[in-house]
């Protein structure tokens, strides 16, 4: 713990985030990532499309649609929801991004864990829109010194995208 303490410096001028800041943070966050995804989204799927990209469904993403067991879609729904959000910040945010920050020109210390971030999911229609949310994340990191308030803002993404591959009809037109 001591070795990556020195290695990854926190990055908020040691001052952590308090309660009320990292509420406020995750809110105003994911309000403005939905904001910017609004617009961006459906630019990025139509360039895909109009370049004759084929969308391929994740496996994932199939077992969702297709149902399963209470117990399975539990399963799920905890993995998406608080599992990978968990290890993808303490990794990007907390690990990468922290390694990189002062080692390297600011803008590029967001950029590559928010590429790889982006790149992990291994999803091309999503890609931009993880980038996106990868670099509001680096950003919120920055602001707070905070893995939780990253932590739940990805947490409130997955549970929103969860909800929306289980019940469609909630989000169609």
């Amino acid at each position: 713990w001591y070795a990556f303490r020195k290695i990854c410096p926190h990055d908020s001028k040691n001052r952590p985030a308090e309660l009320p800041e990292i509420i406020a943070t995750s809110l105003a966050t994911i309000i403005l990532v939905y904001i910017v995804l609004a617009i961006i989204g459906p630019l990025w799927i139509s360039l895909l499309n109009l370049v004759g990209y084929e969308y391929v469904e994740q496996d994932l993403v199939s077992q969702l649609r297709d149902g399963g067991s209470a117990l399975e879609l539990a399963m799920m729904g905890i993995l998406i929801i608080v599992i990978a959000p968990v290890c993808e910040e303490v990794a990007y945010r907390g690990t990468l991004y922290r390694f990189m920050n002062g080692k390297m020109p600011a803008w590029l210390a967001v950029v590559i864990p928010s590429a790889l971030f982006s790149i992990s999911h291994a999803n091309v229609y999503a890609s931009i829109p993880l980038f996106i949310l990868g670099v509001s994340l680096s950003l919120v990191y920055k602001r707070t010194g905070s893995l939780l308030t990253c932590i739940l803002v990805h947490g409130l993404v997955n549970s929103v995208t969860f909800v929306g591959l289980l019940y469609p009809q909630l989000f169609s037109q």
